[in-house]
């Protein structure tokens, strides 16, 4: 039998990692959370930046890391390099300074495609978790498990959960792209 409110903590969890995805898009402003999927090549184990040196935003465009093992600068600069942050680190000393340029045009229309390509992901993930919860649907009604009544019920109730989680992820992705153009 199909539980609509799993079928709906699934689709919020989809909803979920796509704020979280938007939430490392940078918008103008640098932030901490850009940095939580660079992966830096830690004695041979790809680590979390976060975990090998601490974050320092000193303004809107400029952070400072501080590695907390001296002898990992270089895969910290090299993973830096390797990311999509679009920035040049620069070694001072025992710290790294990331100096992020302004977003051109060019660079925002770069981001506002980049959000629609990862809205259009989650709105998939979310169909998927529709598709499965009709698939038992109709397997159920087959079976003989529930009325053909119920089952257009739980079919109408699942696409319901389906266009109120597509139309946050519209939302959230509509609202991103508004404030990545009007820098």
């Amino acid at each position: 039998m199909v539980d609509l409110k799993q079928v709906e903590a699934e689709m919020k969890e989809e909803v979920k990692k796509f704020e979280d995805e938007m939430m490392r898009v940078r918008a103008g402003r640098v932030t901490s959370v850009m940095f939580e999927n660079i992966k830096v090549n830690y004695w041979g184990a790809p680590t979390p930046l976060p975990h090998v040196a601490s974050i320092n935003i000193i303004d809107a465009k400029t952070v400072v890391l501080q590695p907390y093992d001296k002898s990992v600068m270089g895969d910290i600069v090299k993973a830096i390099r390797e990311s999509d942050l679009n920035v040049n680190p620069m070694v001072e000393g025992e710290k790294i300074r990331l100096k992020f340029p302004d977003l051109t045009e060019e660079r925002r229309k770069e981001i506002a495609k980049l959000i629609g390509k990862k809205a259009e992901e989650a709105r998939i993930r979310v169909r998927a978790v529709r598709r499965d919860a009709m698939d038992e649907v109709k397997k159920a009604k087959k079976d003989g498990e529930i009325p053909e009544d119920d089952a257009k019920r739980l079919e109408e109730e699942i696409q319901k959960l389906t266009d109120k989680h597509i139309g946050m992820i519209n939302k959230m992705a509509e609202d991103k792209e508004k404030e990545v153009m009007s820098l």
